[in-house]
């Protein structure tokens, strides 16, 4: 364990409030696992923590959807413009304010003999044609590293890097 000894001092990183723990398992759950260990640290009182509030990436209508959902509207936007708003002209973004996109799918979890890790092949599909989208057009001048694709699942980021 990692506090064994008696002068021992532990930091986690990390946000409790983001991609919680993917739990199938009836008896995990039942014994707490389905709740992060830096959750169950924070909700026992025995976990010092600190929150960052501001935000250098993220542009202002990003921030402030997850920064009322879950903080409370303590987060404040501080990106430069010229990253914040670089993508406001991308052809498919509904409203040339806002670089949000949500993407209903069709689809279902899916695993492979081989792995215990799960895919959807309809967010794989619609995702790749985003991306090809996305770096495809050249006024927005993305490249593959300017891109973050969170997913919870391994075999999921495997097929997308395919």
């Amino acid at each position: 364990p990692l506090i064994m000894a008696s002068n021992a001092r532990v930091s986690l990183s990390g946000d409790p409030r983001q991609l919680g723990p993917v739990i199938r398992s009836p008896h995990a759950i039942k014994h707490g696992l389905a709740r992060s260990m830096l959750t169950r640290l924070i909700d026992s009182g025995s976990a010092s923590v600190v929150q960052l509030s501001r935000s250098y990436r993220a542009h202002r209508s990003i921030l402030s959807l997850y920064s009322e959902r879950f903080y409370g509207g303590t987060l404040v936007p501080c990106a430069p413009a010229t990253l914040a708003n670089r993508f406001l002209n991308w052809s498919r973004l509904p409203n040339k304010e806002h670089p949000i996109l949500f993407k209903h799918v069709e689809g279902a979890e899916q695993r492979d003999p081989d792995s215990p890790s799960w895919y959807n092949s309809g967010e794989i599909a619609v995702v790749k044609d985003l991306l090809e989208n996305l770096l495809g057009d050249q006024a927005l001048e993305c490249k593959e590293s300017d891109i973050g694709i969170i997913t919870p699942y391994c075999k999921q980021k495997k097929k997308l890097e395919m």
